[in-house]
């Protein structure tokens, strides 16, 4: 698998080394992405192969992340989608950070779900913005949720204090 990878040049956070995206969508994916990054500290890396040579996805998209040092997934907000052209799969390999933010559920709904009938339909393009949609959406609602549950943990904790202060 090694070799295999190995052979993958990262050339930028879009890489359609199966050149299957056309210029204008290679844009509007990189646009897309950098407003996510712009907004977020998430980093996105987009991969595409013509095929896994018998592999699994998820192993392979986990040794390419750490092939390109994207597997500072396994430690950061780095998330990288990988899709195989010929088998039609995708996978989603999410940093740790995020991790605590959108599950392994929910990454595979939205693989199920957003992303292989795109694929299926020969629509990478809108397999890959549907993705990445999904998962910041997914993400964010997480982190407004929290901070939802912070703010009323700190009112209830103002209130204690405030009635231990004045009786």
């Amino acid at each position: 698998m090694e070799k295999f990878v190995a052979s993958f040049k990262q050339q930028g956070i879009i890489n359609d080394l199966a050149d299957i995206l056309n210029e204008s969508e290679e844009l509007m994916l990189k646009a897309q992405i950098l407003k996510i990054e712009k907004e977020t500290s998430s980093n996105y890396v987009i991969c595409t192969i013509n095929n896994l040579q018998g592999l699994e996805i998820n192993k392979v998209a986990e040794t390419l992340g750490e092939h390109w040092k994207t597997n500072k997934i396994i430690e950061d907000k780095r998330i990288l989608i990988l899709i195989a052209k010929e088998e039609q799969k995708a996978s989603i390999i999410i940093g740790k950070d995020e991790k605590s933010l959108i599950s392994n559920k929910e990454i595979q709904d939205i693989i199920n779900k957003e992303m292989i009938p795109k694929l299926k339909a020969a629509d990478y393009h809108l397999s890959l913005a549907k993705g990445i949609k999904e998962v910041q959406h997914r993400s964010n609602a997480q982190i407004k949720e929290s901070s939802n549950a912070n703010f009323w943990y700190m009112v209830v904790i103002s209130f204690v204090l405030l009635i231990i202060l004045f009786f």
